[in-house]
């Protein structure tokens, strides 16, 4: 588990710059650090949990929206072009990685239970900070546009 504790401080790591490190592949699709080291964290807390044979207390709930997603983009693979499909399979397993982050942390112990706290506040106040020199000092994003960004103005 101590890789799984290393991936998390590195999602933590990455959380505050999550749009700002975004890399457009083309066809909209878009690559992002932050998702890949999400999806490998889930990936190896699934390969560990399967290796000690642990079961996982999912509720029903959970499955539910991903089930429904997952029905939906079948039955609306046939109209679609295979790049849409390829998009909105990224997002269901997007979807995916980012929910079992819960079930990763719950397993955790309390000690790093704090630490990620602790992570989260200083990601917030990174935040907060670069969010003020946006405001202050770069209030139109229309510069970025051609870069897939919205035209935020202020």
């Amino acid at each position: 588990m101590k890789i799984t504790k290393i991936l998390i401080i590195i999602i933590l790591a990455l959380f505050p710059f999550g749009e700002l490190l975004r890399f457009d592949i083309g066809n909209n699709i878009v690559f992002k650090p932050l998702d890949l080291v999400v999806v490998v964290t889930a990936l190896v807390w699934l390969i560990h949990i399967i290796f000690q044979k642990r079961k996982i207390s999912l509720k029903k709930e959970f499955l539910f929206f991903p089930l429904i997603g997952l029905i939906s983009l079948i039955l609306n693979s046939t109209w679609i072009k295979p790049y849409e499909f390829l998009v909105s399979s990224f997002y269901l397993i997007r979807w995916l990685a980012y929910s079992s982050l819960f079930f990763i942390v719950l397993g955790f112990d309390n000690n790093f239970k704090y630490k990620i706290k602790l992570f989260l506040f200083i990601d917030g106040l990174i935040i907060l900070f670069l969010g003020f020199i946006q405001y202050f000092f770069f209030s139109s994003l229309k510069s970025f546009y051609y870069l897939g960004w919205d035209e935020h103005m202020y």
